[in-house]
């Protein structure tokens, strides 16, 4: 064991910081931030000079002091300092470091370092933190605060003071903080700011996107301090909202070039450059405000109150023309909806329509004995790892069933080869697709624009029917309240809620005559085509809405632009609008 431990490289340990934290299901106190997040966070702090003394107050598993050993790689290390009050993550903290070739100090303070026994807090001239959000360890109340008290409800503008106060002049402090320091009208919090922006202590606030760290949904900022500089007249803000990409469905990381190009940003703002949408894209924005802005908006450090996320587009009169000529398009498409409907129901719709458990003395047959039913690719046959942007295969998965139709498949493909090797999992117009992991019950009809896609190990798909068998009718029996539940009671006996195959085969169908199926398929059919198209259009009017809005009220004012500078806006052409 021994030699395993000695053998570990600084990749190795990573990896094992990784598994611990999947284990053990760390909350956001003890998670490990991110390693795009440390890349960056230690980038930003070494972007001028080679510090000699690096410390993190809340060292968690040491990865912002290794990552600053890893941007310091070419130069002589420094020393470093790690302080938790969790004496387990501290000794993880020190063999990582350690395993990055340097020796830290070690401080074992109390639950928060301002109240430690040791008031003689070392200084360094870097410091990188990620302390816990809006955490509170509920006392500071006998501190001597240099920016005013924080709130007891908190202790996030408790560890910006106290990462100030153990910054040596001249040197640089890089926060992770919570957003709502940022933009908090907590009468505290905001003196706080104030008296921190006047002090010349804040340079540069970086708004990250959500889903970063693990344990929490609360989103972040990246403050960037330095020691008072009374005269300093402006603040930089960076808003990277749309940075980084989804590895999950619930978590989104910074890559490499995602922290390049935030320290690029922050570069070049701060050696008074600018940072503009045309050139470098919309994944990140920056802007070097005035304090006057920043004293107009009280105080708000929120990048996004003075950066856009989004590009402004600019309406005109012909994109409102397009929009009303789009609504009226689809209007008449659910005109047409209504007209069919309508004759379906004075046709006579299924005679006696009182219900599909009526004793009409149907026959009732098993579904399997009505169609084949199949589950669909295993994953090893088909992950996500398969998923290809440039694909040209769709790929169905239960999020696309929708409405007893299946939507939006926009965000899984893949490409030929793999579709070829997976040919007996193709769709067909007409085939039915059941949800049988995770939400179960969801079913939908295949129409012809879905032909030739594949659809996913957690669907089953019904096809080939009976001769006597329409599968617009079996659409409509699965979508039966008592049918859903049927199908998510046998789901719930499984540790993963999820209907096998071979059960769903044994649920009953009552099969009347094909003319009946058919009559009552195609008025349930018309309604779900009715819905669709009302759908269409709520959708249309909303665009025609934003586009005229836009037109009317589209001298949009920027983020940092105080309301005083405002100008009226004339609106569109009334002829336009007859």
């Amino acid at each position: 064991m021994l030699v395993l431990i000695g053998a570990l490289d600084r990749v190795d340990f990573r990896k094992l910081l990784d598994r611990l934290a999947e284990e053990d299901s760390l909350d956001s106190r003890e998670a490990f931030t991110p390693p795009g997040i440390a890349a960056l966070l230690s980038r930003i702090a070494g972007a001028e000079g080679a510090p000699q003394r690096v410390h993190d107050p809340y060292a968690r598993g040491g990865e912002l002091l290794t990552a600053a050993l890893d941007a310091y790689a070419d130069r002589p290390h420094p020393e470093v300092c790690a302080a938790s009050p969790h004496t387990g993550m501290l000794r993880l903290a020190a063999m990582n470091v350690m395993v990055h070739g340097s020796v830290p100090e070690l401080r074992n303070d109390a639950v928060v370092p301002w109240l430690s026994a040791d008031r003689d807090q070392p200084r360094a001239d870097r410091i990188l933190a990620n302390p816990p959000f809006n955490a509170s360890a509920g006392g500071s109340a006998h501190v001597e605060w240099r920016y005013g008290d924080p709130p007891p409800s908190n202790d996030n503008f408790a560890w910006l003071q106290y990462v100030l106060s153990t910054l040596r002049p001249g040197g640089r402090a890089v926060v992770v903080m919570a957003d709502n320091a940022a933009a908090s009208d907590q009468p505290k919090e905001r003196e706080i700011r104030r008296a921190m922006v006047e002090d010349g202590v804040v340079e540069c606030v970086i708004a990250l996107p959500s889903k970063l760290f693990t344990g929490t949904k609360v989103s972040a900022c990246i403050w960037v301090l330095g020691t008072p500089t009374p005269h300093r007249d402006h603040v930089q803000f960076i808003n990277a909202r749309n940075a980084g990409e989804m590895v999950t469905r619930t978590r989104r990381e910074l890559g490499e070039e995602d922290a390049e190009l935030l320290l690029h940003a922050y570069r070049s703002l701060r050696d008074g450059g600018t940072w503009s949408r045309e050139e470098h894209g919309d994944h990140v924005m920056g802007r070097t405000v005035p304090l006057a802005d920043v004293r107009f908006r009280h105080y708000s450090l929120s990048p996004v109150d003075y950066v856009d996320a989004a590009p402004q587009a600019t309406t005109t009169v012909g994109d409102v023309v397009d929009a009303r000529a789009e609504l009226l398009r689809v209007q008449d498409i659910a005109a047409d909806r209504d007209r069919l409907v309508e004759s379906h129901w004075r046709g006579g719709g299924p005679a006696g329509a009182t219900g599909l458990w009526s004793s009409r003395g149907w026959e009732r047959r098993e579904l399997g004995s009505l169609c084949t039913v199949q589950a669909g690719p295993s994953p090893s046959l088909l992950h996500t790892g398969l998923f290809d942007s440039w694909g040209v295969v769709p790929v169905v998965l239960p999020k696309h069933l929708r409405d007893r139709r299946i939507c939006d498949v926009v965000d899984s493909r893949t490409s030929d080869d793999v579709a070829r090797r997976l040919n007996r999992f193709r769709l067909h117009e007409g085939d039915i697709l059941c949800a049988r992991t995770g939400t179960v019950g969801p079913s939908a009809l295949v129409d012809s624009s879905h032909e030739g896609a594949l659809f996913h190990g957690n669907l089953l798909r019904l096809y080939e029917f009976a001769s006597d068998v329409d599968p617009r009718y079996i659409l409509a029996f699965l979508s039966l309240p008592q049918v859903v539940g049927w199908i998510k009671d046998r789901a719930a006996m499984t540790t993963v809620a999820s209907i096998k195959g071979s059960t769903l085969r044994q649920l009953l169908v009552p099969v009347p005559p094909l003319q009946e199926q058919r009559r009552v398929g195609a008025l349930l059919h018309s309604l779900d085509q009715q819905v669709a198209a009302h759908l269409r259009v709520a959708e249309e009017a909303d665009r025609a809405h934003r586009n005229l809005a836009g037109l009317w009220l589209g001298d949009e004012v920027s983020p940092g632009e105080p309301a005083t500078t405002r100008t009226a806006t004339a609106g569109p052409d009334e002829g336009m609008l007859k």
